[in-house]
């Protein structure tokens, strides 16, 4: 009987053990920053001038081996263009798990002060939404190609953002924190 009683008090521990392991409270697992190997910007003209250019940047071998192959880009003069970005992991689309993390990514764009360009953001299906607030996630843009010009575009893609901060949700990095995914520049030409 003893020895019944003793099982029974070991039975019960265990499922104590057990039950309060599986706590409700713990938390969700950590997002961990995306590997991207690969960025794909494509100008779609909605202006005067008819055209679709496709620039990427790629780096195959990650950082330290051979130098990433980086398209330049040539935009027509006065011409407006929806701007796509999609991302790869090797022959991987990534971009819809981007766009379905859209609390922990946003797009943002820097644009040297010599090149005529203005690219604003454009994604309202892949916004996320706090207290009727949208915040973007800038895969989908507006791009306005002003006079003649060259100079350089740069892609930063930010996890975590805090998008709530001042002048993030326009597109200013500035106080958005969060690890930086990704940066790529792109010489850029308006001719």
């Amino acid at each position: 009987m003893k020895k019944l009683i003793k099982l029974n008090w070991l039975l019960v521990a265990l499922l104590a053990t057990v039950s309060l392991g599986c706590d409700k409270d713990d938390p969700d697992p950590v997002n961990e920053e995306e590997l991207i190997t690969k960025v794909e910007l494509t100008f779609t003209s909605t202006g005067p001038i008819n055209e679709t250019i496709v620039a990427s940047w790629e780096d195959t071998d990650g950082d330290g081996g051979s130098d990433p192959v980086i398209d330049d880009i040539v935009l027509t003069e006065s011409n407006t263009y929806d701007l796509t970005l999609a991302f790869f992991n090797g022959a991987v689309n990534i971009t819809p798990e981007i766009k379905a993390e859209a609390r922990d990514h946003q797009l943002f764009f820097e644009i040297s002060s010599s090149l005529t360009l203005l690219v604003e953001y454009n994604d309202t299906e892949t916004d996320y939404t706090i207290d009727g607030q949208d915040y973007p996630v800038g895969l989908k843009n507006n791009a306005s190609a002003g006079n003649a010009s060259t100079g350089t575009l740069t892609v930063i893609l930010v996890h975590e953002p805090a998008k709530f901060q001042t002048g993030v949700a326009e597109g200013d990095q500035t106080n958005a924190g969060g690890e930086e995914d990704v940066r790529v520049t792109f010489n850029v030409t308006i001719q």
